[in-house]
């Protein structure tokens, strides 16, 4: 019987690869497909995605976003911020339909969606930045926020102006300014 448990900051650790327990936050390693469900797992993959979008040049996420992020990222998206499927597909500006197509054939996303994806890993990386947690940033980007109306930084996240509040709010919480 194999285990398969969370141990905190998206590490996995299973216990199927021959009885031997593994622990990596590299979600690519991760092969055993009970923790590639777990939320653990979820998580990691997340923000390993946006630990690799932040690290790149501009140029490099324009090609990105021209050839379309893969699809498979949406649904650890809706896992990392406790979305619905259909709030996630709101937010990203699509029909469901069209994206659970897209993950199903494993199908490059276009490039408004994969736009918005950009925007919304971007200010992810500023919140953990500012948070220095990634459980304080996902916390605080879908939580009702004041000082952004009452609404959760992510759903402004459809929009580059609404990305922009929500950019102006993390930075005056990083340097104290009132909200």
């Amino acid at each position: 019987m194999a285990l398969h448990y969370s141990i905190g900051a998206g590490r996995i650790a299973c216990g199927a690869n021959d009885h031997n327990t593994t622990a990596t936050t590299d979600a690519a390693q991760t092969t055993c497909g009970n923790c590639r469900a777990t939320s653990a797992f979820k998580a990691g993959f997340f923000w390993g995605f946006v630990s690799k979008v932040s690290g790149q040049s501009e140029q490099e996420r324009l090609q990105a976003i021209d050839a379309g992020y893969d699809s498979g990222i949406v649904p650890l998206l809706a896992s990392a911020f406790s979305m619905s499927a259909e709030a996630t597909f709101a937010m990203l500006g699509c029909s469901g339909s069209e994206i659970n197509r897209k993950v199903k054939f494993e199908s490059p996303l276009d490039a408004s969606t994969s736009e918005r994806i950009d925007r919304l890993l971007e200010l992810a990386s500023e919140a953990d930045q500012v948070f220095e947690s990634k459980d304080a940033a996902l916390a605080w980007l879908t939580q009702d926020q004041l000082s952004l109306g009452g609404v959760k930084p992510v759903a402004l996240c459809r929009t580059e102006l609404g990305a922009r509040q929500v950019r102006r709010a993390i930075k005056a919480i990083e340097y104290g300014a009132p909200l």
